[in-house]
């Protein structure tokens, strides 16, 4: 699942952390890019979700916005299903 999975995060974001532990837990590689970095890469794909605030879970081509652990299992679910 090579850089299939990719996390939205902030340093300060509870969810973010969860997230991040959540999926770290499952052992699934996933992607992070700190949207507080000024990285104009960043800011661009973060803007192009359409979506606000942190986390923001892209698994595949499926968008979820912040940590929902069933939503999350799904999409990794039908991910891994392609593979």
């Amino acid at each position: 699942m090579d850089n299939d999975v990719v996390i939205y995060t902030t340093s300060w974001c509870d969810f973010c952390k969860r997230a991040k532990k959540y999926l770290r837990e499952k052992n699934i590689e996933f992607y992070e890019r700190d949207i507080e970095l000024n990285d104009k890469n960043t800011e661009q794909l973060y803007n192009s979700i359409g979506l606000k605030g942190v986390p923001q879970i892209i698994i595949g081509d499926k968008i979820i916005n912040g940590f929902n652990k069933e939503l999350i299992d799904i999409e990794l679910a039908s991910l891994e299903s392609l593979h």
